[in-house]
């Protein structure tokens, strides 16, 4: 899957049952979550890694050697991947190159001046204040940029305004899962073909 990054998104069913994952590591990681819906999204973008590396590569999660970064990212020295989740939708990106994904629900409960100034560079303030319409929509898209460079940088601590989106290789889209909408952002660090999978069952 050279120069080709694979994106598999998912609806987390209503009714799914949570069962051991492979690492430990992960497993701890998702039963020490405190949050119900937030657990289940754990643990589905997991599964979705798992169906997603077996699609893309022919390959099992257990011959990946999956292991966290001292930053906390999960990592494997046979293929790059990122995770994502928001509001029961999940995400995988998965490449031979470093990369970064995110999905976040287009909502209307966001204050857009506050959220604006806290989140936006001074060049990327310069086009929000441009803008006539759709503005939320572009605060919600410019969130989720800069999750996935973040995410592709592999950093520590996440801070908005230092994320620069315009100077960024990004790919943005709007995706509708159960008749709701979510922006999908991906970074990468060379421009590549994105082949996306959407709708994907994890029953």
């Amino acid at each position: 899957m050279d120069n080709r990054i694979d994106v598999y998104i998912a609806k987390i069913p209503a009714d799914i049952t949570l069962t051991e994952v492979y690492p430990k590591l992960r497993q701890d990681e998702i039963s020490a979550c405190s949050n119900g819906r937030v657990r289940r999204e754990k643990y589905c973008a997991w599964r979705l890694l798992e169906y997603g590396l077996e699609c893309s590569l022919g390959k099992q999660l257990v011959d990946m050697e999956i292991t966290k970064s001292e930053n906390g990212k999960w990592i494997s020295p046979y293929v790059e991947f990122s995770l994502s989740h928001s509001h029961d939708a999940v995400c995988v990106a998965i490449s031979r190159k470093p990369v970064g994904v995110d999905i976040e629900i287009l909502q209307s409960r966001v204050n857009s001046e506050r959220f604006s100034e806290r989140i936006l560079t001074d060049g990327e303030a310069a086009e929000y204040q441009g803008l006539t319409e759709n503005k939320l929509e572009f605060l919600l898209t410019k969130w989720s940029q800069k999750e996935s460079l973040f995410k592709l940088s592999g950093g520590k601590s996440f801070i908005a305004k230092e994320q620069d989106t315009q100077k960024g290789i990004l790919v943005s889209k709007t995706v509708t899962l159960a008749d709701r909408d979510y922006i999908l952002s991906v970074a990468s660090a060379a421009p590549e073909r994105i082949c996306l999978f959407e709708n994907v069952s994890l029953r």
